[in-house]
C-alpha cells in the first residue's frame, strides 16, 4: 500500500511540474493523504479529479 501511496505522489507531483495551474488540487490532496480530514472519501475524490485532469491533458 505504501509504494503505490508514493507512485500517486510522484505521478501527480510529475503532472504538476507540467500544469502549475494544477498546484492548489495538487496541495489540497496532499493534505487529504496526509492529514485525517473531516471526510473520509475528499483523497480519493481530489485523486479522481486530478486523474481526470491529466487524462484531459494528455497523461495516460
Amino acid at each position: 500500500m505504501n509504494q503505490s501511496n508514493n507512485l500517486s505522489r510522484r505521478y501527480f507531483y510529475a503532472f504538476i511540474v507540467e500544469f502549475p495551474e494544477y498546484t492548489d488540487l495538487y496541495i489540497e490532496w496532499l493534505i487529504a493523504k496526509l492529514l485525517i480530514a473531516d471526510d473520509p472519501k475528499l483523497e480519493h475524490k481530489l485523486a479522481h479529479k486530478l486523474h481526470s485532469l491529466m487524462l484531459l491533458n494528455g497523461w495516460g
